[in-house]
């Protein structure tokens, strides 16, 4: 039994397939990463689609979270990518 103490230890527990401590990482980040998405695209319903898919990528290549970083660092750089991919897709579509 993995004790959950920080997010390396909740990192572990997933990767173990104990799926539903992913929610711990959703009810962590959730807002915090909403809010970042939403001071990029300046779109509130933009911002929650963006942020669901954040969490989507973080949980299918959790396996490649390098443990010696930290993991909001991780996955904020999902969200700023997600976010810039979103408006250089915004910007084309405008043109």
């Amino acid at each position: 039994m993995i004790v959950i103490n920080t997010d390396k230890d909740i990192v572990k527990s997933i990767l173990m397939r104990n799926i539903e401590s992913f929610e711990i990482i959703i009810n962590q980040y959730e807002i915090g990463i909403q809010r970042y998405i939403y001071n990029m695209v300046r779109n509130p319903e933009t911002s929650e689609d963006l942020t669901q898919k954040v969490f989507i990528s973080a949980y299918n290549k959790l396996y490649t979270f390098n443990s010696e970083y930290k993991f909001s660092t991780w996955l904020f750089q999902i969200a700023k990518n997600k976010a810039i991919a979103y408006l250089k897709s915004y910007a084309i579509r405008k043109n």
